[in-house]
Parts: C-alpha cells; structure tokens; sequence
C-alpha cells in the first residue's frame, strides 16, 4: 500500500487492519454498513482516516481487495470523491461511476452499494 503520508487525512488515522473480519466490523460499527464483501484477499490490507468536524465529516478508504459495501440508510449524505482506481455506487436503481473525472452522492435517507476495485481509494 501507499505511503501513510500521501493519503488524504494521513494525520487522523482510525482504523488499519489486515483482517478481514475486523473491517466489516469496522464498516458496520462505525459506517453503518449492512454487510461487507470482499474478493482477492492476497496480502489484505485495509485502512481508514477520519476527522470529525462540527457538521461534517471527512473519511479516506482504501484497501487492497476488491470491496463490495451494502450501506443503510442514514440521517446524512455521502459524497464519495475517487482519490485513485474506479468504483460505482448504486442508490434506488441508478448507478454511477466513481472516478478521477466523476464522483457521486447517496441522499440521506437511501440505502446505496458500492463497488470498489482493489487499489481503489475515496
């Protein structure tokens, strides 16, 4: 994986792992995800910077394996803004690409997926 110091909020880390079980627990405890699926888990790695604001709050992901996240429905938005890599995330039957050149907003309220490709981060 990259270097800590490259990534966006390297100064707030919460969560780094090499266990898979231990980031779904992670995604659902603090993310609110329903369930996590992974594929490709040679040399698993995965990590995540957090920093809380007084209305917001600003999260970086990446991991190793190619990642499959169902979330609920929350009281907040998601702005999902790819930092390298591709995904989609789908929310009520529209899906839409996550790139360098598109990024994509889950409404409060919605249940949404999202599909990462190993090396993917947001």
């Amino acid at each position: 994986m990259l270097n800590a110091v490259i990534d966006p909020l390297y100064r707030f880390p919460v969560f780094r792992t090499s266990n898979p079980e231990e980031l779904r627990h992670f995604g659902s405890t603090l993310f609110g995800a329903a369930g996590i699926d992974l594929r490709s888990l040679d040399g698993f790695e995965a990590r995540v910077n957090l920093v809380k604001l007084q209305e917001t709050g600003l999260a970086f992901g990446a991991t190793t394996a190619d990642l499959a996240i169902d979330n609920l429905a929350a009281d907040f938005i998601r702005l999902q803004i790819a930092h390298r890599g591709h995904a989609t995330t789908s929310v009520e039957g529209r899906t839409t690409d996550i790139s360098d050149q598109q990024f994509a907003i889950t409404p409060a309220g919605c249940r949404s997926r999202r599909v990462c490709e190993a090396g993917q981060s947001d």
